[in-house]
């Protein structure tokens, strides 16, 4: 009887109207005496002994019984409990159960839906043994509707009864099911999908209708960039309400014109409460108005929009603020400027409290009436190269970041410029020739004043060769390695005011012309004759030689947030999207179902009917007869299960609605969604989909098969493929199989594919958590490594520690071979030398070199170096400023390339700012290798040296010798290379993180400025800066 009742009570699931009985006040006067029948269908035996309730106070969330034993392990919610030591006590109970879940004695959770379902759930049974199941055959066999757990994801109120509650039994009532934040209810019959439906129950019976489902719904945040319409069929697109319902098709359209795509944007579409995709649109960058006007010095003012990424820098000191400098929006929260306009000489960087920006102006006044719909904000950091020195280092580095205190609104006339690091399409844009725009308030003459109207220069590209040889001789050395030239000498310049505007270049792609910011404005050789100098070039800091500086600010600027659609934890952590309000704890400080968040609320989705719908609840009529549950008591049957989490499953049968009472035999084909899988429980292995059997209401394995996300364990190259993998255990873990996919908890055991690949630390394991890695490893390619070599000389067996990567470059003429340079390895068929070594008033010919690796022994042929590896030169790559002293640096490009082995193996390269900084430290010793002349009128080394050079300030060196801005100095005073050493690295050791040491190269010996060659009677070495050429370097590797 009791089995055949649970079963319709699952049907019956959520619809009624009731009269409660009336609680007294105090609810201990409930307990009387137990009748000597044990198995009392109408009352309830305290576990304390000390009397029996009737089973219609057991679970009411009233306790009777004096040790609460009538209330425990109900199925009513944390807003049931009436009294703080009950709340207490469920609180301590939900800590491992979630709020839509009941705790089987055992300590295991099923969900609210399946108690006294007729299906043991728990292992133990309490979930159908338990008296509450007994409660409800008695409250039917009294008559009545009798009210439902609450439902999955949401609750109900019974009209004017507050205190009624599950199981009990009334005569007539209306039920509101109202569902939880970010789930709503989807009527078969189409609806108008909102939050709550009314149910009925009418003397003691049940009115005909569906029972609802709280279903989860797509979530449409607010976004700047996008606006939405959804589908509603038979009527067309219509404005979208903040939630959407399931199987809704979502046009995403571009908020233009201040955003835009390159693409059409496909349909958005609502599955299982998840988008299929986020539609995500580009802010409109580098955009002008076609009509603007040019010129600063001699020219016209701007129109309003002309170039709406250019902002005003203020300085703070004077009342109103005075406008200094100029900048570029690259974002609405970061601006790109000039380091030296904030910066003193005596005072280094100036504070940020002394400056404000201001964007949108045509007019320079900081508080100017006419600038309608301008922006303004403080500094909340500036942001300035480590290495800038101001005048004192040539202006080498002159590029500032600003990060705003208030974002900015994109609007017509604000909006960013482009920012494009790609070296090729910057070659495009920088040709001779080509005229980039830059703006200022700037002087309007060499001898006039600020101009009050934004003045609007096109200024054209210079080659380098033609601005070195133009420029005053007292100011090349201020054409640093990450500058150009662009301008006139016609009387057309920027001025005093214009120091950090930003020059951007077109490019019309897709029909459109967009500007591409490639220079701040640095500096100018000065006129003492006038306040600015208008018949010269202007020097501008590339945006190229910065990108790892901007692409910090820019990380440093970003407010952290999680990845769009998933869910931000309080502490800041991040979980799948859905995993707010889902009945799991998955974030460690339980946020995702705090009470506030989660709190059943009226969600207003969408009017929109769904295309489609499928049956989501089962038709009910009034509770069946006595007679009716016998018959039924007379036939086993099974119950369909509710679908799984991010799955579903197919029937063999045409009607297989959830909850559906099923005669005879079913089977159940369960599939997960993609990135999903099903644990099985005798071997831990994971599948996207499963059977299941039910005969006669016997199933062959549980029904509460559930879709986990998985992790697919794919390694990178450098990962050796003996990996392993380790399962959860209480005891810490054990050893498990690698499949493709594995189970949020495995663990997986990686090391570096040796001898060729290393990392600086101990690889750490991938764990796989909540579905997603917590990191994927690489390692890097073995470099940098210096093995003791036993070679025997004079007959004798000698131990020598010579650096692999270092190589000798030869002249093939005249012949033998001669040795003139050295070099380093980088890769197997790129070497770094210096560019003097192939230099006579040009680049020398590739056929005329040779280089040999592997070698002790000077002479080309000595029949000694076994471990030799020779090739011819296929390339010889010199930067185009090279003129002597200034980025004296080569790359050389193989015609043959090396097979790394013991005796020969590249030098680590690093262009990592930090790690330079570590080991260039005044006194910390590098090595260099070479046979070069023991002295100025000396001999040649037959052998390779290998010389220990401490590395010299930058300060003290230069007080003793002068050197470009791309040099360092190393070494002892007086203790020189010499003729043949030039081209050699010295490399520096790191053993970050492990105990092997490893050299990293860090320059090439060249030579002072003005020095014809490195063997002088200079006190240092002087050594070009690898760092200083990344980009040159990284073109050829």
């Amino acid at each position: 009887m009791i089995l055949m009742h649970n079963m319709w009570f699952s049907i019956l699931f959520g619809i009624i109207f009731v009269t409660p009985p009336a609680v007294t006040r105090d609810a201990r006067n409930e307990v009387f005496p137990c009748s000597r029948g044990v198995n009392s269908l109408d009352e309830f035996r305290c576990q304390n002994g000390t009397g029996c309730v009737s089973v219609k106070h057991l679970c009411d969330g009233v306790p009777h019984c004096s040790d609460t034993s009538d209330e425990e392990f109900c199925p009513h919610r944390r807003r049931d409990l009436q009294t703080e030591d009950w709340m207490s006590h469920r609180r301590k109970r939900q800590t491992t159960c979630g709020s839509d879940q009941w705790k089987c004695l055992d300590g295991s959770c099923i969900s609210l839906d399946n108690i006294c379902n007729g299906v043991d759930d728990c292992t133990d049974r309490s979930d159908e043994t338990h008296p509450f199941c007994k409660k409800l055959l008695s409250l039917t066999k009294s008559g009545g509707c009798i009210l439902p757990p609450y439902p999955t994801h949401g609750s109900y109120e019974v009209s004017k009864l507050p205190n009624a509650r599950p199981g009990q039994a009334l005569d007539s009532f209306v039920l509101t099911v109202t569902c939880r934040r970010g789930f709503g209810i989807v009527h078969p019959d189409g609806g108008d999908g909102s939050g709550t439906q009314q149910l009925y129950c009418v003397n003691g019976e049940y009115q005909y209708q569906t029972m609802p489902r709280c279903v989860r719904f797509c979530k449409l945040n607010p976004d700047p960039s996008v606006r939405y319409t959804c589908h509603v069929p038979g009527v067309g697109f219509k404005t979208c309400k903040n939630y959407v319902a399931p199987g809704t098709l979502v046009n995403p359209i571009c908020n233009s014109p201040i955003y835009y795509t390159t693409e059409s944007l496909p349909y958005m579409k609502c599955n299982f409460g998840y988008w299929d995709y986020v539609a995500q649109c580009r802010a409109e960058c580098g955009r002008v108005t076609p009509e603007g006007t040019q010129l600063v010095i001699d020219g016209k003012p701007a129109k309003r929009g002309e170039l709406p990424w250019h902002v005003g820098i203020y300085r703070k000191i004077t009342s109103p603020y005075l406008q200094i400098c100029g900048g570029t929006l690259i974002t609405n929260n970061v601006v790109l400027s000039a380091a030296h306009c904030f910066w003193s000489d005596l005072k280094k960087k100036l504070p940020e409290s002394d400056f404000a920006v201001a964007v949108g102006k045509l007019y320079r006044d900081w508080d100017s009436e006419n600038d309608i719909g301008a922006q303004k904000s403080d500094l909340l950091e500036i942001r300035i190269p480590s290495r800038f020195q101001g005048a004192e280092a040539n202006f080498q580095e002159d590029i500032a970041a600003l990060i705003l205190k208030t974002p900015f609104v994109y609007m017509t006339y604000v909006r960013p410029v482009c920012v494009y690091y790609d070296v090729n399409f910057e070659r495009i844009q920088l040709r001779p020739g080509n005229a980039g725009k830059v703006a200022g308030w700037g002087l309007t003459s060499a001898q006039g004043t600020a101009a009050n109207l934004l003045q609007v220069i096109e200024m054209p590209f210079i080659n380098v060769d033609t601005c070195i040889n133009t420029i005053p001789q007292s100011f090349r050395e201020y054409i640093t390695g990450d500058k150009f030239c662009a301008g006139y000498t016609t009387g057309k310049a920027l001025c005093k005011g214009d120091s950090g505007g930003g020059l951007a270049f077109p490019d019309r792609g897709l029909g459109v012309d967009r500007y591409y910011l490639r220079g701040i404005v640095s500096a100018a050789p000065r006129d003492d004759q006038k306040l600015c100098n208008d018949n010269t070039y202007t020097t501008f800091t590339m945006i190229t030689k910065h990108q790892d500086f901007i692409k910090e600010a820019l990380a440093a600027s970003a407010v952290h947030r999680c990845p769009q659609y998933s869910f931000q934890c309080d502490d800041g952590s991040c979980v799948d999207q859905g995993s707010d309000c889902n009945g799991r704890q998955d974030c460690a400080d339980g946020s995702d179902e705090s009470d506030e968040l989660c709190k059943p609320g009226f969600v207003k989705p969408t009017s929109l009917p769904i295309p489609e719908p499928s049956p989501l609840a089962i038709p009910v009529t009034k509770p069946p007869s006595s007679s009716d549950l016998n018959s039924l008591l007379a036939t086993e049957s099974c119950i369909l299960p509710p679908y799984p989490d991010y799955g579903t499953y197919e029937t063999n049968i045409p009607i297989s609605d959830p909850g559906r009472i099923i005669f005879g035999s079913v089977t159940l084909i369960v599939t997960c969604q993609q990135g999903y899988g099903i644990v099985t429980l005798e071997d831990g292995a994971i599948k996207n989909s499963t059977t299941i059997h039910c005969v006669k209401g016997n199933w062959n394995q549980s029904i509460v098969n559930k879709c986990v996300r998985v992790c697919r364990l794919v390694l990178d190259s450098s990962i050796d493929s003996n990996y392993s993998c380790l399962a959860t255990a209480a005891t810490g873990f054990k050893p498990t199989q690698c499949d493709e996919y594995v189970t949020s908890g495995t663990a997986v055991s990686v090391s570096c594919k040796s001898p060729n690949y290393y990392s600086d630390r101990e690889l750490p394991h991938m764990r796989c958590i909540s579905g997603y890695w917590d990191y994927y490893p690489r390692c890097k390619a073995e470099c940098g490594r210096i093995s003791p070599k036993v070679i025997e000389t004079n007959g004798l067996p000698v131990e020598r520690t010579d650096p692999p990567w270092h190589v000798g470059i030869h002249r093939k003429f005249p012949k033998p071979y001669t040795q003139v340079c050295g070099g380093s390895i980088i890769s197997k068929d790129a070497v770094i030398s210096a560019a003097h070594c192939f230099w006579n008033m040009k680049v020398l010919p590739a056929s005329d070199y040779a280089v040999a690796a592997g070698k002790l022994h000077r002479a080309w042929n000595d029949a000694r170096d076994e471990n030799a590896q020779k090739s011819d030169v296929k390339e010889i790559n010199v930067p185009r400023r090279f003129q002597g002293s200034r980025e004296d640096i080569a790359v050389l490009i193989l015609v043959t390339p090396f097979v790394f082995s013991t005796f020969v193996s590249p030098v680590c390269l690093s262009f990592d700012y930090d790690l330079e900084n570590r080991q260039l430290q005044e006194g910390m010793l590098g090595q260099v290798s070479g046979w070069g002349r023991t002295s100025i009128n000396g001999n040649f080394s037959p052998v390779l040296k290998n010389i220990q050079m401490p590395y010299i300030s930058v300060a003290q060196c230069r007080s003793k010798i002068s050197v470009a801005d791309d040099k360092f100095c190393a070494g002892l005073q007086n203790e020189n290379l010499c003729e043949g050493d030039g081209g050699a690295g010295i490399a520096f050791p790191s053993s970050t993180g492990t105990s092997i040491q490893r050299y990293y190269l860090r320059g090439v010996v060249s030579r002072p400025s003005g020095r014809e060659t490195i063997c002088d009677d200079s006190p240092f070495n002087v050594f070009t800066y690898i760092t200083k050429h990344e980009d040159f370097i990284k073109d050829f590797i």
